[in-house]
């Protein structure tokens, strides 16, 4: 057969076959460990608002008493944003309070601290002289207001009652996001925060560096928030950002990674509908400074890229603590989380939920095929009975006689995933040896590469003997696919180049054999190439499409080789391949093929089979998806 067979139908053909054992230059980040090896702890701080919330963070922090507060508005970020550093020189809380007067709970709480200085952040437009009088009445004298005209002289007040500093960060003075995902890095390094507008450096930030000998400074966010012709400016600049707020957050955390302890984990609200959810982040800034630990933000989710990374790093004993109330951080962030941490992420299980409850809905009218079953099988579902009645009056159609050698390599797979034998299937009172027809079949070679890897993955699923005198055998097998790379040491069907489908394909066909030694180099070869062909978003694409039937069939190769997908040299600008296939979501449950379009059956199984191999691998249960005794 000419090898020039679209696409489509070769998709048809191979649909879902995985690989095992990558041994060669790839491999999981060394930092990630098993959920086993680890014991995760949930916490939750939070008050009846912000002011309350403050509050709890100071008694869980400050349990003994604090000689100094920090008292910053809570309704308005941009004084406040600046006070962790100041905080932390003096081991005191930040506690929030309304711009006119002290509360109740905040008189309480001050007096149990045993404070004897304060420092109010702001001028009086933040928090009023009447509150200066509250203090005075509970026998403080030593009060102290770090205030200028403007947000930018605050900043720089505060900054002088740090001390002698080195290095310092520069944050945008008209967002509260970026200044809070470094506020406790800056805090615990002793570097103050100083606020710039995005276009110019006000002068009054300029003669402080200046004054101050400042030799590092971290431009934080990107260049919509701090411009270069700021950075330009500046002695040393380092920018930490990303396209968005959690990007940004995400970056800080990856560069300050050594300075961090990932004991404990504060997890805060960093986005919202009315712009000035900080509030809670802020007063936490002073408590994860404290304890030299990362402050993550998150709005209802948390991305995967920020989960892995805290996953990736959490200790044998790790504390995550939400800051806020279940409506401000929700438990499913947590699950999220610790899910990761165990295993995978709940963005993973919810996707395999939805996918299967698709796929069995739409089996009531259309039935379901062998891919499907075999995905319903794998995830641990019940599949209908149906499938297997309606196998058995097809197979009897055709005496057992299949078109392709593929057919029957299919049907093998889906006949294991359902505990049925394919030496010995029983229709119609006839019995059918698939794995003969397989072994014995003329036609492997005149079908493809395809069908190649297809009888190799097969003939192992059950790890089936092969009668000597057979017109195939294992090692035979393995030459031919070795034989078929091309020329840059991958696979493709009916081309010169590889193509990522059928060179994770093949991979997967090659897994059990890396003792071997030409196997070896060509799998640390090809998974190289497949590395380097991975698009900017993680996903991949075949024949120019970008399309997630590649990215699942290059997952379901990573974890059959004990290749973790989420590991440095599958990601690429922060994205995995598992964040690539998510994107590939319909909504209602299922995948689509090509982003824009709606749900895709094929897309959909191959997806299934990808996430649940990845789940298998998480929980180092067995050697690959295909693999059934």
């Amino acid at each position: 057969m000419k090898k020039n067979i679209n696409k489509f139908i070769v998709f048809l053909c191979t649909l879902g076959i995985t690989i095992s054992g990558f041994e060669a230059n790839v491999n999981a980040d060394a930092g990630s460990k098993n959920s086993a090896d680890k014991t995760i702890t949930r916490d939750r701080i939070y008050g009846s608002d912000r002011i309350g919330t403050s509050l709890k963070i100071s008694q869980n922090g400050w349990k003994d008493g604090s000689s100094t507060v920090v008292i910053a508005q809570g309704y308005g970020y941009a004084d406040a944003l600046c006070a962790a550093p100041l905080a932390k020189k003096f081991n005191a809380p930040i506690i929030l309070s309304r711009q006119d007067a002290l509360n109740d709970n905040t008189i309480s709480e001050i007096e149990r601290l045993k404070a004897s200085k304060v420092f109010l952040i702001g001028g009086t437009a933040s928090l009023s002289d009447n509150i200066v009088t509250q203090l005075k009445g509970l026998g403080i004298s030593d009060i102290q207001r770090l205030g200028g005209t403007n947000r930018y002289e605050t900043s720089v007040k505060v900054a002088q009652n740090i001390g002698n500093v080195d290095s310092a960060v520069v944050a945008s003075g008209n967002g509260y996001a970026d200044s809070l995902s470094i506020a406790p890095i800056a805090a615990s390094k002793g570097m103050p925060i100083l606020l710039s507008g995005s276009g110019s450096l006000p002068d009054v930030v300029s003669n402080y560096i200046k004054g101050s000998n400042v030799k590092k400074t971290y431009v934080v966010g990107g260049t919509a928030s701090i411009g270069d012709n700021v950075k330009n400016v500046l002695p040393n600049a380092e920018r930490l950002g990303g396209s968005t707020r959690f990007e940004t957050n995400l970056s800080i955390l990856q560069n300050f990674k050594s300075d961090l302890k990932f004991n404990n984990v504060y997890i805060a609200e960093g986005d919202g509908p009315s712009g000035n959810e900080f509030a809670d982040a802020l007063s936490g800034s002073a408590l994860a400074a404290q304890k030299s630990a990362p402050m993550v933000l998150v709005y209802k989710t948390i991305s995967a890229n920020n989960s892995n990374f805290i996953k990736s790093n959490m200790t044998d004993n790790t504390v995550l603590t939400a800051l806020g109330s279940n409506l401000v951080v929700p438990d499913s962030i947590l699950d999220e989380i610790e899910g990761i941490s165990s295993g995978v992420s709940s963005s993973v299980d919810n996707s395999l939920n939805s996918a299967v409850s698709k796929i069995l809905s739409n089996a009531e009218k259309e039935g379901i095929d062998d891919w499907q079953a075999l995905a319903i099988s794998r995830y641990g579902a019940e599949v209908p009975a149906s499938y297997l009645s309606n196998l058995q009056n097809s197979i009897s159609s055709v005496n057992g006689e299949l078109t392709q050698p593929t057919d029957y390599e299919r049907t093998t797979l889906a006949l294991m995933a359902i505990g049925q034998d394919p030496t010995n299937f029983q229709a119609s009172d006839k019995s059918y040896n698939f794995i003969e027809k397989i072994y014995n079949n003329k036609d492997i070679s005149e079908q493809g590469i395809n069908a190649e890897v297809f009888a190799l993955i097969a003939l192992d699923s059950g790890n089936f003997n092969i009668p000597q005198g057979s017109v195939w055998t294992r090692d035979k097998l393995i030459s031919e696919v070795l034989k078929n790379r091309t020329n840059d040491k991958g696979w493709d069907y009916a081309g010169e180049k590889a193509d990522p489908d059928m060179t994770g394909m093949a991979l997967t066909a090659l897994a059990p054999y890396k003792d071997k030694a030409d196997v070896k180099d060509a799998v640390s070869t090809a998974f190289a190439k497949l590395s380097s062909m991975q698009d900017a978003d993680g996903g991949y694409s075949s024949w120019g499409v970008s399309n997630s039937e590649s990215i699942s069939q290059v997952i379901i190769a990573l974890c059959a080789n004990g290749i973790d997908p989420t590991s440095e040299a599958f990601t690429k600008n922060g994205k995995t391949t598992i964040d690539a296939l998510l994107s590939y979501e319909v909504a209602g449950g299922g995948f689509c093929h090509v982003k824009g379009t709606g749900y895709n059956a094929m897309a959909t199984e191959q997806a299934t089979q990808a996430f649940e191999a990845y789940k298998m691998f998480k929980g180092n249960a067995g050697s690959g998806i295909y693999k059934f005794k």
